[in-house]
């Protein structure tokens, strides 16, 4: 069989997924958290930002609200409201292309597309949640200042800026109230806050909540006490335990495989983001592409391999899943595959791939539990509320979180469960605009 010899190549040139302590990392995660909580600024590359948004929220009927939807690709944009039985409806959906993925837009076109986009709601409600997927430091107001961008996407000269302040700015001119308020948060705290609300509505209560976010982009927030925040302004009183945003992707364990930093240094901020480059959607399928450059180098694959792979300049993550679910298919790596060989090492040089995301994701669980001390029973668990499409269509992502769930059950007395919520980022954003309007 020829997975020994796959097997010894990934231990022999450092990629093994299993070549990296679970434990260990994260420690240093918990570590880098801390820091990252003290001071503002921090050396930790853990941002660690606070939220001003905490659980202590009743859902009950409201007006219409708008909430928009800025993710790693695609925009959103609707209408929601809750109705009498706790239940809620989206109305008026619209989705397009964001701004700064095919190419750099400036600060004007990048804020001018969100208040084009929102003028037409805004005979329905002057409420606004905006789940901005990309690292924000939150105001005290609910406003967002732009700490850079992630997913390639390309606006240099919004970094720096007020997201809401500025989109305000742009409707007023255009004619728009000036009493609109925008509420600005992290796909990760919609994540938490959708998970939350399904289960208070669904009478399902846990130990706590975090949100995972886990697709073009990796990123993960959880509830804090507020004692634990030492960079809150002295002067904050506020209500219970907090939401914080991690910015996860950003972690750096200083553990770069040859295959990390040929990524790094070829994407658009080299240095930045290494967690989120060894780890989410975005980059899976470079992480295999290269992972295959060097295979074929040691002389892994079949000479009619070799050849064929020359004709690929890079590897996106469908490709990788459509060969996972049909290795003998009709799909470009699959036509790839000369002998039984070079299809079983191609498999397990992906699932290698998938199994270091999958360690890699249980470091933030593990990290979560140990640090707020939550979910050591079976009846009240710790929910880690998941959005994302990488972990949702990829064949082996979430087969391999349920063995690492059970992992830490077995191993540290952890409880976790996983929850998908329909509309999560959408129901999570309504319930911010509603609490930065009381």
């Amino acid at each position: 069989m020829s997975n020994n010899k796959a097997k010894e190549f990934l231990a022999r040139a450092g990629l093994a997924a299993d070549q990296n302590a679970i434990v260990g990392l994260a420690d240093d995660f918990i570590r880098q958290m801390e820091l990252g909580l003290s001071t503002d600024p921090s050396p930790s590359s853990l941002k660690m930002l606070p939220t001003y948004l905490g659980l202590d929220m009743d859902l009950e009927p409201f007006d219409p609200v708008i909430v928009m939807d800025a993710g790693g690709t695609n925009f959103r944009i609707c209408l929601v409201h809750f109705a009498n039985e706790g239940d809620h409806h989206i109305s008026e959906f619209k989705t397009c292309l964001m701004p700064g993925v095919e190419r750099e837009v400036s600060k004007d076109e990048f804020y001018d597309f969100f208040a084009q986009a929102l003028l037409p709601y805004l005979s329905s409600s002057q409420k606004i949640g905006f789940c901005f997927s990309f690292p924000c430091s939150i105001t005290p107001e609910g406003d967002g200042l732009v700490l850079g961008f992630t997913k390639e996407v390309k606006c240099p000269e919004a970094i720096g800026s007020l997201v809401g302040h500025s989109i305000k700015e742009r409707l007023v001119s255009m004619g728009a109230s000036p009493d609109i308020h925008i509420s600005i948060l992290n796909d990760t705290v919609s994540t938490l806050l959708g998970g939350f609300a399904h289960s208070k509505l669904k009478g399902i209560p846990y130990d706590s909540y975090a949100g995972l976010v886990f697709g073009t982009g990796i990123n993960m927030a959880y509830v804090e006490e507020l004692e634990n925040i030492k960079k809150l302004p002295a002067d904050f009183k506020g209500p219970g335990p907090m939401l914080i945003n991690t910015e996860a992707g950003n972690y750096n364990a200083d553990n770069l495989t040859s295959v990390d930093k040929i990524i790094d240094q070829g994407s658009q901020f080299p240095g930045t983001y290494a967690f989120e480059k060894q780890t989410s959607g975005r980059y899976m399928g470079p992480q295999v592409y290269f992972t295959l450059k060097q295979a074929i180098e040691a002389g892994i694959f079949s000479e009619g391999f070799a050849r064929g792979f020359k004709k690929f300049k890079t590897l996106e993550a469908v490709q990788l899943d459509q060969f996972l679910k049909s290795p003998t298919g009709k799909n470009p790596l699959a036509g790839l595959c000369q002998t039984f060989e070079d299809r079983e090492n191609l498999y397990i040089l992906i699932d290698n791939a998938y199994e270091r995301a999958a360690r890699y994701l249980v470091i933030l669980f593990l990290a979560v539990h140990k640090k707020t001390g939550k979910g050591t029973s079976p009846v009240m668990p710790l929910a880690f509320t998941v959005e994302g499409s990488s972990f949702y269509k990829s064949k082996l992502i979430r087969p391999k979180m349920f063995y690492y769930t059970r992992w830490l059950e077995d191993n540290f007395g952890y409880y976790s469960e996983l929850l998908q919520v329909a509309d999560c980022n959408i129901l999570g954003s309504a319930m911010a605009a509603l609490v930065k309007n009381d």
